[in-house]
Order: structure tokens, then C-alpha cells, then sequence
């Protein structure tokens, strides 16, 4: 595409020399229109005059030579009119579209047109996650020269699992260069353990869990929140401490399922207690943002109680099914079995925690919620287990948390 020159004019009377002998130019006039300035040859050079009353403060751009193709006056961006991914078309919003769950971005396509003037091929960008991708991820294409319309093809493989963002930027041939950005949101589906085994990112539809070796061996839901399990042996309270092990029991295109295995610690002093252990599975289904969470605390030593509980989900509020919305008591208080929880966002423009599960749900003097086996206390035999499931996920409103309970 042919180069185009522009100039900013500062002077009261702008003498502005160029390098090459040229026929014309023109200048952005004070109310945005576009005017042909004078300019004459000189010494193989070309002179050119703008009085800086036409002017805008006393600047202006200078367009040296117009392509036959360029339109001045043109103060549209260009616009994403279409997208298409794995071979089919994806339903667009603008200025950003989610693609929810994906296993790999090859073939991503995204069409742009412009009204006025061709698409700036040089000016096509791509960001990853805020990184700028080079010239081998992106291919252009376009259906003969100096087009109004392009499209971007986008090859980068398969991203780590988690959350991601691509960006497109893409401007006309204009001298405004009009711009207009695409976000587009995915997930790579599944999970990925960290190299020393000791942590995992879980990716599900538009949500990404985390599972790490800690105090707690805490459950992060997208960032909104750490869950974990207090287990009580005997007289006892523990927490899981150590990962012991952390391996993939199912891997499929619809499911994935983690499988850990936690040492089990005194409350105080910390110290492992070998007389038990506690075992999870994470399951991720395609389709849903939803981290369905099973734990065992498992008795390895004598006959004794076993008290276990998962918390402590915080919330500005929660709402049951009605739905009925309810102020903390700060107090412990057991509410009884519900289809449903919603945890309103403790911030605006966050999102809340939705719960789905067959427990017995609380609340905490402290303010957060807490689920438990009913009955709380099982008498468990050497080598038996206490085994607790609830489904988590990251949520806006009540209505998506029933919309996710039904859709189990």
C-alpha cells in the first residue's frame, strides 16, 4: 500500500519542505474538513503554505499525493461483521463476544469492512492475554488490493488452560486511521497440573478454578473466593495440609476429572496427623461454568467420629429458593437443605458464588456460609469415609444459579 505522509503544523505560517518533488497536498482544516493547501516545486523539493487560522490550534495533518483510493474525509472506524471458529459461524456481539470453553483457538476468523477506505494491512493487530502475537499467528486475507474488507485469520495453537483474552485491532487506510478492537473471551477446557504437583488451574465454561497446597488446601472459585474443608476426628480439628497427590482420572471431550489426595494436619500446631487423609475429585463438565467439588476425610486411624464441614464462602448477602433474599445473622444458625444458594457479590460489578448440593447449609457467626453431612457427626470405622459433594461456580444473579441447579 503506498505510503502515506502527514505533517503536524505548528508555525503562525507553516513553510513546510518535503523531500521529494510532489503535485499535491492536502490539509485538516479548523472544522475537520479536508482543503487542498498551496504548494509549488522548489529545488526538487515542494513548498507548502497553511495559514494557521485554517487550522486547529495550529496543527493540522498534511496528506502528500492522495491515492486515487483514499478518502478524506472518513471518520468511521472500520466494523467486525462476522466470525467463524472451528469450521462453523459464532453468534457476534461487539465490542466483545465470549466463546466460552475451548479446546484449541486454530482457525479463529474475524471479517471486517470499512465504508469508506480500504483496510490498513499493516496496521492488523492481535493480542493475547495484553502480548502481541508476530506474523506466523496471523494471516490476512483480502479479495484484491486496496479492499474494504479483510479477514483475520488467527493460528496460535492451544493456550495454557485457564482464561483468556484475544484482542483484534484492526484500522482503516484513512489519515484519521479509524480503529475498532474485538475482545473476544475463551477458556481452554480442563486442567493443568503445576510441574512440582503441588497446585492446578481448572478450566470450565467461562469460569477458572484453583486447587493449591496450603494451610487449607484451598478451592479458589474465579477469583471471587477460597473455599476449604474443616475436618474434626475425635476431639480433634484438622486441616489439609500437604498434597500428597495430584493425577487425572478422566479426560474426555465432555469431562475432566482431577483426582487429589491431601495429609491431613492438627488446627494448631499444624503438625500431619497420620491417623487420616482426605481425598478429592474436580469435576468440569463442557457447557457449564460449574466446578463440582467431592471430598472424602478418610479415617485411617482407630473407631471415632468424624465432623467435617466445607465453608467459608462470604457473601454482602444470600438468597434462597422464593427466591428469598437474607441479611447474615452473625451467628451459627443451620438453615436447613436447599435446592440452591446465591452469595451476592460483596463488591458491585463482581460477580457472587452460586452453590448447588445435597448438604445441610449454615451460616457462621462470621458472616460466610458453611455446608455440612447430615447427620454432622458419622461414626466412622478404621479405613472408612466421610464423603461430601457440592457444586460451585461463579454467578451475577439468582436467576443464573437456578439456571445452572436446573441444568443438572
Amino acid at each position: 500500500m503506498q505510503r502515506r505522509w502527514w505533517l503536524a503544523v505548528l508555525a503562525f505560517l507553516a513553510l513546510v519542505r518535503l523531500s521529494a518533488a510532489q503535485t499535491t497536498v492536502h490539509f485538516k482544516a479548523a472544522d475537520g474538513k479536508w482543503k487542498q493547501a498551496e504548494a509549488r516545486a522548489d529545488a526538487g523539493a515542494v513548498l507548502v503554505t497553511v495559514n494557521p487560522s485554517d487550522t486547529a490550534r495550529g496543527q493540522t495533518t498534511l496528506v502528500v499525493n492522495k491515492p486515487s483510493w483514499m478518502a478524506l474525509e472518513d471518520d468511521e472506524p472500520p466494523r467486525v461483521v462476522g466470525m467463524s471458529w472451528a469450521g462453523g459461524r459464532v453468534s457476534l456481539s461487539t465490542p466483545s463476544t465470549d466463546l466460552g470453553a475451548i479446546v484449541t483457538l486454530d482457525g479463529l476468523s474475524l471479517k471486517v469492512e470499512d465504508t469508506a477506505n480500504p483496510i490498513d494491512l499493516a496496521a492488523v493487530q492481535v493480542f493475547l492475554d495484553g502480548k502481541l502475537l508476530g506474523a506466523s499467528a496471523i494471516k490476512v486475507i483480502t479479495p484484491a488490493p486496496h479492499a474494504k474488507s479483510a479477514e483475520i485469520v488467527c493460528s496460535i495453537g492451544k493456550p495454557s488452560v485457564g482464561r483468556h483474552e484475544l484482542l483484534l485491532s484492526v484500522a482503516d487506510a484513512s489519515p484519521q486511521q479509524n480503529r475498532v478492537t474485538q475482545r473476544v473471551l475463551f477458556s481452554v477446557f480442563g486442567f493443568q497440573i503445576a510441574a512440582d504437583g503441588k497446585s492446578a488451574t481448572l478450566a470450565a465454561d467461562g469460569a477458572t478454578y484453583k486447587v493449591s497446597e496450603g494451610r487449607y488446601v484451598p478451592v479458589d472459585i474465579d477469583g471471587v473466593a477460597p473455599m476449604f474443608l474443616t475436618v474434626l476426628f475425635g476431639k480433634t480439628f484438622y486441616f489439609p495440609r500437604q498434597i500428597q497427590r495430584m493425577e487425572q482420572k478422566l479426560d474426555t471431550p465432555e469431562r475432566k476429572v482431577l483426582a487429589v489426595e491431601a495429609d491431613l494436619g492438627e488446627e494448631k500446631s499444624g503438625a500431619l496427623w497420620p491417623g487420616g487423609l482426605v481425598e478429592y475429585e474436580f469435576e468440569l463438565r463442557k457447557g457449564s461454568p460449574a466446578l463440582t467439588v467431592t471430598s472424602r476425610a478418610r479415617n485411617l486411624d482407630k473407631k471415632q467420629e468424624c465432623y467435617c464441614f466445607w465453608g467459608w464462602l462470604p457473601g454482602a448477602s444470600y438468597v434462597l429458593p422464593g427466591p428469598t433474599r437474607k441479611p447474615w445473622s452473625m451467628k451459627y444458625d443451620d438453615l436447613g437443605k436447599f435446592d440452591w444458594v446465591f452469595l451476592e457479590p460483596q463488591r458491585a460489578g463482581r460477580n457472587g458464588i452460586g452453590i448447588v448440593t445435597p448438604l445441610l447449609v449454615g451460616e457462621s457467626r462470621f458472616g460466610t456460609m458453611l455446608f455440612y453431612t447430615d447427620p454432622k457427626r458419622i461414626v466412622t470405622d478404621r479405613g472408612q469415609a466421610v464423603e461430601m459433594t457440592l457444586t460451585v461456580f461463579p454467578a451475577k444473579s439468582a436467576a443464573d444459579v437456578e439456571a445452572v441447579a436446573g441444568g443438572r
